[in-house]
């Protein structure tokens, strides 16, 4: 056997050697629509996102008007890729209604909304798709609305504006507060008819400070301005959920920006792939956060110097301490820890 026969022998076999430790993980991308909060949050994944020698990431984007309406057309289009992302309810709810056997996470929807679909989804094609579904919800969790609450204002009753159907424990918030905080935790649903225009005044006037949830602004819209409006004539504080409600006159909220959202999800793509896609993690409220507060609505309400880093830095404190406590006692701590107050 001539050396020069040899030598292509040993390309050859080192090549099939490199191209089967190569991998191409392929990924869908699917925007509800073309706007700005969509495209930031495009722009965070894929900066976030780890491509390797031994695995590219192959990301392809769309908007939903680019993909058809056809469920048969929808499942084609599924088969050629190894993971789907779908940002905003729309896109979501167009992936899930077709039943796709591709793993799905889907991003920056509200919790409710994602839990139907995925009750509609298990129902009409009768399957289990459980760890082939996740998400990164739009909604905060409860815990971080009420610490909030309670960092604000220690001394105020807390009236939560909108409990959801699916988490009437609240996220077992009560687990994480001392009993006193429990005491003076209120909640008030409205899918029980609780709250109305009519309503809202009684409710804050056995209030101390009121949590606005992002159930309550979806579903009564034009009743959370009269919040605001009532809240601010009677002195009480509002906690809302995003930047915007802050700037409305909530004295504060605790939201999730799209950079922070783009940024847990290629986490979770990368965890996925680099553990070989076992199955997906369970849907989960956003991780990353922030803390805005309305400087002059606080001083009219006698808030003085409420600071954003240090309100932050006591909730992300008291998650940590929480989560702790969670993990060593199997849901329920033995002690309540959120004995924090914001300038610790």
């Amino acid at each position: 056997m001539s050396v020069r026969y040899i030598f292509l022998i040993f390309i050859l076999l080192n090549s099939s050697v490199t191209l089967a430790a190569f991998k191409e993980n392929k990924i869908l991308l699917i925007k509800s629509s073309d706007m700005a909060v969509y495209q930031n949050l495009e722009l965070a994944f894929k900066q976030f996102l780890i491509t390797s020698e031994s695995d590219l990431m192959n990301l392809r984007s769309l908007v939903l008007s680019e993909v058809d309406d056809s469920q048969k057309t929808i499942l084609a289009l599924s088969t050629s890729y190894d993971l789907i992302i779908t940002i905003g309810s729309e896109a979501a709810e167009k992936i899930l209604s077709a039943g796709v056997k591709t793993p799905v996470v889907s991003v920056l929807l509200p919790q409710q909304t994602y839990l139907s679909l995925v009750n509609l989804e298990r129902k009409k094609f009768q399957t289990e798709f459980d760890t082939f579904r996740s998400a990164i919800y739009l909604d905060q969790p409860f815990q971080r609305q009420i610490g909030l609450a309670n960092l604000v204002d220690p001394q105020g009753e807390i009236t939560v504006f909108g409990e959801s159907p699916y988490n009437n424990k609240f996220d077992n918030v009560e687990n994480c507060f001392r009993s006193d905080v429990n005491d003076k935790l209120n909640k008030v649903s409205i899918y029980k008819g609780d709250i109305s225009i009519t309503t809202i005044p009684q409710v804050l006037d056995r209030t101390g400070i009121a949590v606005a949830t992002p159930l309550f602004i979806k579903k009564m819209a034009d009743n959370a301005k009269w919040l605001l409006y009532m809240a601010y004539q009677r002195n009480i504080p509002v906690i809302g959920y995003s930047e915007a409600f802050v700037r409305a006159g909530a004295v504060a909220a605790v939201f999730s920006t799209p950079e922070n959202f783009g940024k847990e999800a290629a986490e979770l793509v990368n965890r996925f792939f680099l553990s070989q896609r076992y199955p997906l993690i369970p849907p989960k409220h956003p991780r990353y956060f922030n803390v805005r507060v309305n400087q002059r609505v606080a001083k009219s309400l006698g808030f003085r110097d409420l600071s954003e880093s240090q309100l932050m830095a006591a909730l992300q404190k008291m998650e940590i301490a929480c989560g702790d406590y969670m993990r060593q006692n199997k849901g329920r701590p033995k002690k309540q820890i959120t004995q924090l107050k914001y300038n610790e």
